[in-house]
Order: C-alpha cells, then structure tokens, then sequence
C-alpha cells in the first residue's frame, strides 16, 4: 500500500481558501478509495478474511467451508488456505490433549478415570494415559488396620483375603513364609521347612502327648545260696544245687495321655488384603 503524499506546507498567516481546502480533502478521499476502501471492498462474503501476499499487496482469503481450518502453506499466494481438518488436529473430546510426534502435532485422546498421563516411547506423541500402577504387584497381601485408615471400606484395587476373588482363606490363619517353587533356597534351620506356596497347612489344635512303656527289670540271687548259707536240697551234702535264680520282671504299660493344652503366641487381629 503506498504511502499517502504530505499536503504543501502553507506560510504562518496564510489564510486557506476553499479552493485549496478542497483541493487538501480530495487528495485524502482519492488516497482512503484507491487504498483503504479498495482492499476492504475485497471481502465481499461473511467470513472473507484479508491476508499480506507480501509488500504493499492485500489479498482476500475467501471464507471456507464449515469445519475447515486454516492452514499455513507456502504454495498459496497469501501462504494460508482452508482445508479440512485432519485427525491430528481435532480435539474431539473434554480432556483431549495435543503433543508433537516425529512429522507434527498428533492428538492425545483422553484417558479413562483413574488413569495417569504418563511419558511413553512406544506411542505416536511419547505419552500415553495408563491405568496407574503403583509399587504392589497383583497378587501381593498386606495386614490392614481399618483403625489406621480411620474407615472401614477397603482401599480401591484390593480385596479382602476371604477365599473369594481368587484370594486364599486368611481370616483366622497364621501366614509362614516359603520360596517359590522354581527356587533352590534352603529353609532356615529351626523352621517348618519349604512349604508349597500357597499351601495350607493344618497346624497342630489343642492335643494330649501319647507315651507308652515297655522292658524289665532283671533281679539277680547269687550263688544259689539261702541266708544262712546251704544251698538248696543240700542239709550239708552238696547235692541237687539249684542253678542261677536270675530273672527278669516285665513291667508292661497302656498307652497313657497327657493333659492336653493349647500352645499359640498372643495375638493382634488385622485384616489381610490382596493386591488385585
């Protein structure tokens, strides 16, 4: 657009006539027609927008079709155009996020509730929204006090170790720890030794200890001999001697039981719970 030229400079105290001062204004009316007027007289349908072809040139970028975006594109003659928008540019959805991948902008749908946005190098844009994983593993059990949660109602991903869902039995049960069974560990000494995992053991309840008896008592009379020293079928000749009276007594016992008690560590009850 060019530049509108300056009005002469008059003389202080010269008094204009209405010759020069129309002459002033036509100059200014024909500069707004031919530069001003003419370049907005180019938008001529709602939604005309005017963009720089370059210097001191204006141009009209006709009105696009509905949802069509502006684009950059160097291969216009204003460098814009109108085109349908493309999958990586739509942000469909309430929560829909954008991030740039190897060639542009790619869309990032929103994620489902309770998921965390996370970086991922195997997805398009290097982020992905996944289900939040924290540091227990499925499957791991942990002793919960409702007391200390200050509230009875089980923590979201876990349930009670009741039997169901797939979780052992625990409620009444001491846990004793094991190795997996594709480990050579030996159990430590003094131990109940490498139970199967996930095993149920069947613990010992109140119980009598069995004992029984058995064998004898051997008593010896020596030299066949009665106290005052004869022997026996002998007054004095020697004749008939007894042999040896050693013997043995055999004291036999029944099975007998002990009084029975029951034998178990004092205890403070927490609820088991298993990651699911």
């Amino acid at each position: 657009m060019p530049n509108a030229s300056t009005p002469a400079r008059l003389a202080p105290g010269h008094v204009i006539t209405a010759a020069e001062w129309t002459a002033a204004l036509t100059d200014v009316a024909t500069f707004i027609n031919n530069n001003v007027v003419s370049v907005f007289n180019l938008m001529t349908t709602k939604g005309d927008l005017l963009f720089s072809g370059g210097p001191d040139t204006i141009g009209k970028l006709a009105v696009g079709t509905n949802t069509h975006i502006i684009y950059a594109d160097s291969t216009q003659a204003l460098g814009v155009k109108y085109a349908a928008a493309t999958s990586q540019m739509v942000m469909t959805t309430k929560g829909d996020m954008q991030a740039r991948n190897s060639t542009g902008m790619t869309r990032i749908p929103v994620g489902t509730n309770g998921q965390a946005f996370t970086c991922d190098s195997t997805a398009d844009s290097g982020f992905s929204w996944q289900t939040f994983n924290s540091d227990w593993p499925k499957g791991a059990i942990l002793a919960w006090s409702p007391t200390g949660a200050t509230t009875t109602t089980i923590p979201t991903g876990w349930t009670v170790c009741d039997g169901t869902a797939g979780t052992p039995n625990l409620i009444g049960r001491f846990v004793i720890g094991t190795r997996p069974s594709s480990s050579g560990a030996s159990p430590s000494s003094g131990g109940y030794g490498a139970q199967a995992v996930d095993g149920n053991g069947t613990g010992v309840s109140a119980h009598g200890q069995a004992f029984s008896l058995s064998g004898g008592v051997t008593s010896t009379q020596p030299n066949n001999l009665f106290p005052d020293g004869h022997q026996y079928g002998d007054p004095g000749t020697g004749s008939d001697l007894m042999g040896s009276n050693a013997h043995t007594h055999t004291v036999a016992a029944s099975s007998a039981t002990l009084d029975s008690a029951t034998v178990e560590p004092a205890d403070y009850a927490l609820i088991y719970l298993m990651k699911l």
